[in-house]
């Protein structure tokens, strides 16, 4: 029997017709030998696929959000774009990409 690879744990099945026992895991059938157990099966013959999978960030619709200087007397727009944070305050280049509107826009957003 070959290695099974997948994100799905392989079961066994028993055909009703015939008695063959099959290693069944997501779209992969293979006979299986006639005294496997399943902790053999798992143990042996299966391969974990699922720790091969990059999760993604859940996408974020646009937003915009705009909040005065310290001084008051300029504007600042911090926007959200394909999950990536931006700011058109000079702080947000010096402090890489951390400034007060970003954090301000974030406890907005996620409050």
């Amino acid at each position: 029997m070959e290695i099974i690879r997948s994100t799905i744990p392989p079961t066994l099945f028993k055909s009703p017709v015939d008695g063959t026992i099959y290693a069944v895991a997501g779209g992969n059938w293979q006979i299986a030998p006639p005294n496997i157990t399943l902790k053999e099966l798992r143990d042996n013959y299966w391969i974990d696929e699922s720790d091969n999978i990059i999760s993604k960030p859940l996408p974020q619709p646009d937003k915009s959000f705009t909040f005065k200087s310290s001084k008051g007397d300029t504007l600042y727009e911090v926007t959200l774009t394909n999950n990536h944070w931006h700011c058109t305050c000079p702080g947000f280049g010096y402090h890489r990409g951390q400034c007060r509107h970003l954090n301000l826009a974030k406890s907005q957003l996620y409050s």
